[in-house]
């Protein structure tokens, strides 16, 4: 079909010929704007029903993911046990790190040597796992606050944060 500036145009009715970013969406023939008496406000009122769709298809699902993130009562919770959990992970490994290397060189620590060793490695480790949780709760709430406020998007959140929520 011959369409504006003897652009031409394909048919509109029943197209399944569109790219993969389109499936689903109808196609608009700006054609249509000089076809009879109503053809702008139909052509007006495709357009909006293309718009929406298109919304619809494309960035909602992003507006129920940001809405999961901002109304999940656990998501602090999830984050600070998260992050406990991996503190005290590191912890446990740098202390069989440090046992195996005082191994590696022979060395073997009087008793009350192996127990201020293990008091320290005790009280450090449960300091970085307190604090590690307590920074995480805050960035969780901090993410949710502003997703509500209307500053922070999924380009701000990393992928892998993301996917782990």
């Amino acid at each position: 079909m011959l369409g504006l500036n003897g652009i031409n145009y394909p048919s509109v009715t029943g197209q399944s010929d569109v790219g993969p970013e389109f499936s689903g969406l109808a196609r608009v023939d700006p054609g249509q704007a000089f076809r009879g008496d109503q053809g702008a406000s139909k052509l007006l009122g495709q357009l909006s029903r293309a718009q929406w769709e298109d919304w619809k298809a494309r960035f909602s699902p992003y507006v129920d993911r940001l809405t999961e993130i901002a109304t999940d009562d656990q998501l602090a919770t999830r984050a600070s046990d998260q992050a406990y959990a991996s503190a005290n992970q590191i912890n446990s490994n740098a202390q069989n790190s440090l046992k195996m290397n005082q191994a590696s060189y022979g060395l073997q620590l009087a008793p009350d040597e192996q127990a201020a060793q293990d008091r320290k490695f005790a009280l450090s480790g449960a300091a970085t796992a307190v604090q590690s949780a307590n920074d995480a709760r805050a960035g969780a709430i901090d993410l949710q606050q502003s997703v509500l406020a209307g500053n922070a998007g999924l380009n701000q959140i990393p992928d892998k944060v993301l996917n782990q929520m």
